[in-house]
């Protein structure tokens, strides 16, 4: 949205674009896996597609860093709704920028994650605390990232897939596959590993989603 009259939409004035990246729960069969900040497997919120148990195998854009990049003078960070207060201090940061501002805020759809609607603000968090969606900000002034946002705890990727219904499918690979993606988020940050985040990346070391254990069962008498 412009901040100020339209006429005047230029540098001198604050602009503050949100994205919310949630799925659309009234397509979620058709655009919910294919958005283009889902993470890879997620299944479709509808009709079943034809390939099983990966929904999508492509990781997730980082609009929030390609903004960055491409408009190193605007103020750019990511938010989530697990964390109110600094969402809410980077809407303020974002309206008083002088410039453009764009905001990236994770916010957990119902429909297309297939969860317990009370759980929105854990599953915000957990995000975050599993490190598949970093939390920082792009400094237009010094033109760099600051990732002195830490969450209190640090979590296997598992803890946030099991609560959602979409990834009840996965296999033991493919939530390694998740977790080494996470632990390339966390250095990234500079954030050192904890041994139970390694481990974790190692399929070896992880069983399957709840639904795909049940399925190989059900296969297993067919």
């Amino acid at each position: 949205m412009w901040i100020g009259e339209p006429e005047n939409r230029s540098s001198t004035f604050s602009t503050c674009t949100v994205t919310v990246t949630g799925f659309p729960g009234a397509a979620c069969n058709v655009a919910g896996p294919k958005l283009i900040r889902a993470p890879p497997a997620p299944e479709a919120g509808g009709t079943p597609g034809p390939e099983v148990p990966e929904g999508k195998k492509l990781f997730p854009k980082d609009l929030a860093r390609m903004m960055a990049a491409g408009h190193p003078h605007c103020y750019v960070a990511t938010a989530s709704v697990g964390y109110p207060i600094d969402l809410m201090n980077k809407v303020r940061k974002g309206l008083n920028h002088k410039g453009a501002a764009y905001l990236m805020i994770y916010t957990p759809c119902q429909k297309g994650f297939v969860y317990e609607t009370p759980r929105s603000i854990d599953l915000g968090r957990l995000v975050v605390e599993c490190g598949l969606y970093p939390i920082w900000e792009w400094n237009p002034e010094k033109r760099a990232y600051d990732y002195s946002f830490r969450p209190k705890n640090m979590r296997p990727v598992s803890e946030y897939l099991k609560l959602q219904g979409r990834f009840g499918h996965l296999h033991a690979e493919h939530i390694a596959k998740l977790q080494k993606f996470a632990n390339e988020q966390w250095r990234m940050m500079g954030v050192e590993l904890p041994e139970a985040l390694i481990q974790a990346a190692d399929a070896k070391n992880l069983i399957n989603m709840a639904s795909a254990i049940e399925a190989t069962a059900v296969a297993e008498t067919l």
